[in-house]
């Protein structure tokens, strides 16, 4: 009988040794287990961060190269003022509104004294001018109380619609006369002032839209020729006059000449 005891607790012993090591393997295999499952999510994780980021450098390389690829025909205009000049040139072939083939513009080379210096003001709203009636007083020989004035004066424009974004004072035919100012306005409209309507009456202010231009940038003094014939030494002989030309964001140009005399009071 106490053989049989002996027996039965060595078996129950082996039993209990072999229980423990099945314990301790199933825990090893239930850690490895933990820890691949971890390193696959923690792996999945990086992928899918690594593929979100490689796509979004795509989007921005792409966008970048759009950017640098854009003529100024396809650019999506909000103002003018964000458009850089330094780049546009003159090119008298690029007249849109050109008279004929036979009428020739060149940039002028001369400068003009309209006897007037011209500052915007801060506000972009104002446009403060300084006349010389030196030089002015010759052009209202017909206003008894201003063809003898002399020194300066100064006049304050205002009534624009927007902010102004450049300004020019010009003429257009065989004399400009006293000139009219031009404002190219932040959205590429262009207002005017004709400045001896103005100091005549003392009506300081935009005269509202000049033409229908848009996306103007610049404007150039120029000089038209009209091709008349041939003189027998092979120069050209016409007849010649000045405008103001204005360029668009796309380079090309206009000849305001009509507009000048179609706005005049």
């Amino acid at each position: 009988m106490n053989k049989i005891k002996t027996l039965v607790n060595r078996i129950k012993a082996l039993i209990k040794r072999q229980a423990n090591k099945i314990i301790a393997i199933l825990s090893i295999v239930s850690c490895i287990t933990t820890a691949c499952m971890v390193w696959c999510i923690i792996t999945l994780l990086n992928n899918h961060q690594e593929q979100s980021q490689s796509a979004q450098n795509v989007i921005s390389d792409t966008s970048c190269a759009e950017e640098t690829t854009i003529e100024p025909e396809n650019l999506d205009l909000e103002n003018v003022s964000k458009i850089s000049i330094h780049d546009y040139v003159f090119d008298g072939t690029r007249i849109k509104n050109a008279k004929d083939d036979k009428t020739l513009y060149k940039q002028a080379t001369w400068t003009n004294d309209w006897g007037m210096s011209l500052t915007v003001d801060e506000s972009r709203k104002r446009v403060n001018v300084v006349g010389d009636w030196d030089k002015l007083s010759p052009h209202f020989d017909s206003v008894p109380a201003l063809k003898n004035k002399t020194g300066t004066e100064t006049w304050y424009i205002n009534g624009f619609s927007q902010p102004i974004y450049d300004i020019f004072i010009g003429g257009a035919g065989q004399s400009g006369g006293v000139g009219t100012i031009l404002y190219i306005m932040e959205d590429g409209t262009l207002e005017y002032t004709p400045m001896y309507t103005a100091i005549k009456n003392g009506d300081f202010r935009s005269f509202g839209r000049f033409g229908d231009y848009k996306n103007i940038i610049k404007f150039y003094d120029t000089s038209c020729f009209y091709v008349m014939g041939q003189n027998d030494d092979g120069t050209s002989y016409g007849q010649g006059w000045a405008t103001v030309t204005a360029q668009d964001i796309n380079g090309d140009l206009y000849d305001l000449f009509d507009t000048f005399y179609e706005v005049q009071p």
